[in-house]
């Protein structure tokens, strides 16, 4: 208890938040990217989930189930990506 696992603590809040920068790091070199992807799922706040051929994650505004769509990257989050409908 006490001072270590005030130090544990510590230590975790410090490895979080590199992960999650590292994590970020790499999703921006999706920015921009173009393709199809697979909407698997309603989102968690109202999107729609879609999985790209390397099943990364991507959310959108609509979509249904099961529908292939063409994408575009347009912003880069620590576990997600935003992506916009573009045909």
């Amino acid at each position: 208890g006490g001072k270590k696992g005030r130090e544990v603590a510590r230590r975790s809040s410090i490895l979080s938040s590199l992960c999650l920068s590292l994590s970020l790091e790499a999703n921006r070199k999706y920015l921009g990217w173009e393709g199809e992807a697979l909407i698997t799922e309603e989102g968690w706040k109202g999107g729609w989930v879609a999985r790209l051929p390397n099943y990364k994650l991507a959310v959108l505004s609509e979509g249904k189930p099961g529908e292939f769509v063409r994408i575009r990257i347009r912003e880069a989050k620590p576990t997600y990506l935003l992506a916009e409908r573009i045909g």
